[in-house]
């Protein structure tokens, strides 16, 4: 699994440049949205070198209900792993730690 992960990571970077193209962002708009310089970008791309958190953005804004899909289905099995492992809190200890945080007198 990590391995075909790892390799579509690799088709995405060959074909980035392509995929922005054809979506419904500009490529002005991806630059903004990942809040670096032009010159930074391009470099990136030419050598195919973008954080893992960058690649992410991108695939969020491209390709935006599979992204939102996919992560909520993460979060849903993270959740269920600490369920499984005792790591929960009753409804008293989360108002207790809300109100600890939120409603400080």
């Amino acid at each position: 699994m990590i391995v075909q992960s790892i390799l579509e990571v690799q088709d995405l970077l060959i074909d980035l440049d392509r995929r922005i193209s054809k979506s419904d962002y500009k490529t002005e708009r991806v630059i903004k949205e990942l809040g670096i310089a032009p010159a930074t970008y391009y470099r990136k791309l030419r050598d195919k070198k973008f954080d893992i958190n960058e690649l992410a953005k991108i695939i969020q804004l491209l390709y935006p209900s599979e992204y939102e899909k996919l992560y909520i289905k993460k979060r849903l099995t993270i959740s269920l792993e600490q369920a499984e492992n005792g790591m929960v809190s009753t409804t008293e200890e989360v108002m207790k730690r809300y109100q600890e945080k939120y409603m400080k007198k």
